[in-house]
């Protein structure tokens, strides 16, 4: 029996679980399979689905959700199914992701009964994985042994890394209970993010802060998504494919100038991707989320349709840059591309208006440095200091190895190899994770663990696509690929 084990029980874990055993139903293999799934909290949708509150919502439309490689419907159809008073919600509370991820999870169970794969699913840590004839011996927190012939990593997102590591910060998390904020005092948030976003309607909805400051570099929140998502003229993607195709070489400077030549050639809109810092501090940050917000209202093109198209083409440029190229990228561009393709729900902009007019919210940017300051904090910006009795973490999510007992292990024992711009190196078109000699092995990385190789990978449509890698490229599989 050939066994794999797959560590990490989110959305990541549970989508390649039920994609790997439809996958092998329609392909008929008779190989006897086993598939065990281990995760340590006992799959509560992990740190992105497993906020209660209704406010949460996901920021992305169903459309582009689905965990099925084979049905892109299937999450939009799935609600239709069984919470038919959120089929017409373009974004619904993020909790009902938990609960499809569940029905995900038992139709697994139901498909594997009736096929040649042992499922199982484990609430355990893995805390070891270590080399073994044929394959790896995984060891939980309890002491239980496991053999297996291939692993894959799903670990899933780190908490936010702090940039100004000073004591009393509060990490804050969508899918834990703040602590308790007393309402009328000064809470600042720092980072402008889709997270801070988050944080800053459950201080306003749940805690009753009035007096909240968004404190970042660039002092400006993500776009707003447009109500209609129309797709560009295929010229346009053609365009930047053909660039990417031509060139075994991709400088980063000259990428982003070709994407803004299309972008003057093909979109009727001003945006460009720029360096944000620079042009957040020439930017008011309510007029900014006003015209944001008309153009996502009334526009008939907007910016996020054009770079959701190109999004594909932009992981397949990352990986025909070398580190420096990289390390350019993210360091004057990336903001400016994460602000405008990953833009905010016009539910969530709405709030964000309201609560700017009402002065329950203030913005500031140009922040260089965070100091503690009696029972608070004192936060120095461009030309102003921002006091606070309480200060949230919300940048994004860390996706640097955490110092886990697991990856502490991975890395002394020579499976893995840290990535400077994300987990585990490895190899961008199987996902097979390369050891500390550079060789590849039966050990793959999913999701978050890919980062640093494959760009971006912590959204569904990013997940599905890399689950088709893995499934499609194993040995274990036949020739013929699935059909739907």
């Amino acid at each position: 029996m050939y066994k794999i084990g797959v560590i990490g029980g989110g959305a990541a874990g549970i989508s390649f679980a039920y994609n790997f055993i439809k996958n092998k139903s329609v392909n008929n293999c008779t190989k006897p399979l086993s598939l065990k799934v281990f995760d340590k909290q006992g799959f509560n949708g992990g740190m992105a689905y497993s906020s209660d509150f209704d406010s949460h919502i996901l920021n992305m439309a169903p459309e582009n959700m689905s965990a099925d490689i084979f049905d892109s419907a299937h999450f939009s159809d799935w609600i239709t199914t069984h919470f038919r008073r959120y089929s017409k919600d373009r974004y619904p509370p993020r909790w009902l992701y938990k609960e499809y991820l569940d029905f995900i999870r038992d139709r697994a169970v139901f498909m594997a009964a009736a096929s040649n794969v042992t499922l199982n699913f484990v609430t355990a840590e893995v805390e070891e994985v270590g080399s073994h004839p044929g394959g790896y011996l995984l060891t939980t927190a309890c002491g239980a042994a496991e053999q297996m012939n291939a692993v894959v990593l799903c670990s899933g997102h780190n908490e936010p890394a702090s940039l100004y590591p000073v004591d009393g910060v509060i990490a804050y998390q969508a899918n834990r209970d703040l602590p308790a904020i007393n309402p009328a005092s000064a809470v600042g948030v720092i980072g402008c993010s889709l997270t801070a976003i988050d944080a800053i309607i459950e201080l306003i909805e749940r805690v009753g802060a009035s007096n909240i400051s968004a404190l970042s570099r660039s002092g400006l929140f993500p776009s707003v998504q447009p109500a209609l998502m129309r797709a560009p003229p295929p010229e346009f993607r053609q365009r930047l494919s053909r660039f990417v195709a031509d060139n075994n070489y991709i400088d980063a400077h000259q990428w982003v100038q070709v994407i803004n030549a299309a972008l003057e050639e093909y979109y009727p809109g001003q945006e460009r991707l720029t360096v944000l810092s620079a042009m957040g501090a020439a930017r008011d940050c309510y007029r900014d989320l006003a015209e944001s917000l008309d153009r996502a209202r009334f526009a008939r093109e907007h910016i996020c349709s054009y770079l959701a198209a190109i999004h594909p083409t932009v992981c397949e440029a990352w990986v025909k840059m070398d580190e420096h190229n990289r390390q350019i990228f993210m360091r004057f561009y990336n903001s400016s591309w994460m602000r405008n393709r990953h833009a905010m729900p016009l539910k969530n902009a709405y709030k964000m208006i309201t609560a700017l007019e009402s002065q329950r919210l203030r913005a500031f940017g140009g922040v260089v440095n965070i100091e503690k300051e009696g029972r608070g904090f004192k936060t120095l910006c461009h030309n102003v200091e921002v006091h606070s009795q309480y200060l949230l973490n919300c940048t994004t999510p860390s996706y640097q190895l955490k110092l886990s007992r697991l990856n502490k292990n991975l890395l002394q024992g020579g499976l893995v190899q840290e990535n400077i711009f994300g987990g585990v190196k490895c190899n961008p078109f199987t996902l097979k994770v390369s050891d500390e000699k550079g060789n590849e092995q039966d050990l793959y990385s999913l999701g978050a663990p890919a980062k640093g190789d494959l760009f971006y990978t912590s959204a569904m449509e990013s997940i599905t696509r890399d689950i088709s890698k893995i499934v499609f490229n194993n040995s274990i599989f036949n020739g013929n690929k699935a059909e739907a």
